[in-house]
Order: C-alpha cells, then structure tokens, then sequence
C-alpha cells in the first residue's frame, strides 16, 4: 500500500495498492521520472500513455471505491485511481530496465 502525502503537508491514505514489490518500485520509478523530466523541461511520460487508454495487455476490475480500478496483468495487479490506472497500465508489464531506459531519455 501506498500513502501520499500532499505538498501543503495533508496525508492521503491508501492511494495506491500493488500485489508485488517490483509494481510498487515501477511506479514510484515512473512517479518520480516526472517531476525529474519536468525539471529538465521534458515531456512527462503520463500524458503520451493516457492518450492512448488502457494497454490491451490488462484487464480491469471493479473495486469498492468509485475513483479506483484495479489493473491487472502478466505482471501483477495494482489497484490506482484514474489517471494513474491507465497510464501504470502500459508500464506494468514492462522490464524494469527498460522503464529505466524510457525515464532517463534525454535526462543525461
């Protein structure tokens, strides 16, 4: 499980939820890259991947909240509110080198 805390200092409990250690550090790996990409003045990698909706390479659930689907793939399942969902989605699956490689793009 994954809790947030807001940059006005307000925690926000159980944001995110992963079925196994590796989605957790790829998300954050991903969550991370943007404000590292955004310094820099590169494009994030979220808005390219919303775009294109959900990764044919998952299937969705329900789950007890409205604001959350729960993605799941070969990969694992990780339980994320939209946009996070869909653009996660298309990284799940992914190596973690190669999300390393799609995130330093242009950074060195």
């Amino acid at each position: 499980m994954l809790d947030e805390v807001d940059d006005r200092g307000k925690k926000y409990f159980r944001t995110a939820q992963f079925s196994t250690y590796e989605l957790a550090e790829k998300f954050l790996i991903w969550r991370w890259s943007t404000t590292a990409r955004t310094v820099r003045g590169l494009r994030p990698l979220g808005p390219h991947l919303y775009k294109r909706g959900y990764s044919t390479d998952v299937t969705l659930a329900s789950t007890d909240s409205e604001f959350k689907t729960e993605v799941k793939s070969s990969a694992g399942s990780a339980i994320l509110a939209e946009p996070y969902s869909v653009i996660f989605s298309h990284l799940m699956a992914k190596p973690l080198a190669d999300l390393e490689l799609m995130v330093r793009d242009g950074l060195t």
